[in-house]
């Protein structure tokens, strides 16, 4: 028995090796030949071998991004191809889909739709970071997309990251306003995260959060009896959860926002609480409220640009410049001799090594007094201060 066990090691250990040898191949066909196809065809074996291997589903994406940098819209997955894929995901063969897939990607890496299913894939064999790296690829070919977005977040959830999760609900909630579960799941995983010291459940906690994911379970908002203490965003967001016709509860979500200067947030609230509770004159003039705020700040910032392109703009003084050419040319009729010590310097013919020289020198120093003049005035100038000392006021 022993000498089977021996024997069975040896041959993963060889198999192993000859991975490991193909992805070096790969790698080698990708950085120095820029060979795409054979780069995929040799790391498509690896993943179809070792789906859970990381590395190799990374280096796989990193090889078609290379070969696709931008979205393509055309199906990776067509004809008896589609149907074998769909059938091995029908039989539960998760090693033949995944090996479909790999193959398919060569097509399109930006197919949002096979690569949702390798994340399910994955998840069904709990291979945890290939599936987020299957999920980010489709992100990245849309991420504007409620769906995707929302599969995200409820990987993310089951597998303890209620940050990023949240960051997905916050996306869909931007993307369709009236989503009630976006709002929802926002508020439960915000008091989620408060059970943990570092915001994350332990390995023996993350069933809680399957749960979650799936819908299945609600979130207990007390633990040993005590009532967990939300952040105000969090309160409120769980309270409009709760009660989605409020309207009270909104106009107080986009105080804190306001506080926050986080407006683009707090006019999204506005509109789901319109679209929530009806035509509701509160929501509706603090709607206005707000979209008056964000013009207003956006034409101050666009003042404050123009304000510091002025300040930094070098003044030229005209009319000082004019009287002097005036002066100068007045002075060259009047005084004959002047005229022909000019002449002499302007005859660049007579000018020795020396003057050549010296009038370099004078070039490169204007130019360097034109480039850094100016800001030197300016910063000078902000730092001199706007108020003027007024004199006392004598009784």
């Amino acid at each position: 028995m022993a000498d089977g066990q021996a024997k069975s090691d040896s041959k993963a250990a060889k198999f192993q090796q000859k991975l490991a040898s193909c992805f070096a191949r790969a790698e080698r066909a990708l950085v120095l030949e820029k060979n795409y196809d054979y780069a995929h065809a040799l790391l498509a074996e690896c993943v179809s071998n070792a789906p859970a291997n990381l590395m190799y589903v990374e280096a796989l994406f990193k090889n078609l991004r290379a070969k696709f940098p931008h979205p393509i819209k055309k199906p990776a997955l067509t004809g008896a191809a589609a149907k074998e894929f769909k059938q091995a995901v029908k039989d539960n063969e998760w090693g033949q889909a995944i090996r479909s897939g790999a193959v398919a990607l060569a097509n399109n890496p930006w197919d949002v739709a096979l690569l949702r299913s390798l994340a399910e894939v994955c998840a069904k064999l709990h291979y945890n970071e290939v599936e987020l790296v299957y999920l980010k690829q489709a992100l990245d070919s849309n991420p504007k997309d409620p769906d995707v977005n929302r599969h995200c977040a409820l990987s993310l959830t089951r597998m303890g990251q209620f940050d990023q999760a949240i960051a997905c609900w916050h996306r869909i909630e931007l993307l369709k306003p009236k989503s009630l579960e976006a709002a929802r799941m926002i508020a439960e995983l915000s008091a989620e995260k408060l059970k943990y010291p570092n915001g994350r459940p332990s390995t023996a906690s993350k069933s809680e959060a399957t749960a979650m994911a799936s819908g299945t379970a609600n979130v207990s908002m007390s633990e040993g009896g005590q009532e967990l203490i939300l952040s105000p965003r969090a309160a409120l967001e769980k309270s409009i959860a709760a009660d989605p016709r409020n309207v009270t509860n909104y106009l107080e979500l986009t105080e804190l926002l306001v506080t926050d200067n986080r407006l683009a947030e707090a006019e999204t609230v506005l509109s789901r609480g319109l679209a929530n509770c009806g035509e509701s004159t509160e929501l509706r003039e603090k709607l206005r409220d707000v979209q008056r705020l964000r013009v207003e700040g956006a034409l101050a910032a666009t003042d404050a640009n123009r304000t510091r392109a002025e300040r930094l703009r070098p003044r030229v003084p005209w009319l000082e410049l004019a009287l002097l050419a005036a002066g100068f040319i007045l002075g060259l009729q009047l005084l004959p001799g002047m005229r022909a010590a000019l002449w002499s310097v302007i005859d660049v013919r007579r000018w020795s090594r020396a003057q050549w020289f010296l009038l370099n020198i004078a070039f490169v120093l204007a130019l360097i007094m034109a480039r850094v003049l100016p800001e030197f005035l300016a910063k000078r100038k902000a730092k001199r201060p706007h108020a003027v000392a007024e004199s006392p006021v004598r009784h």
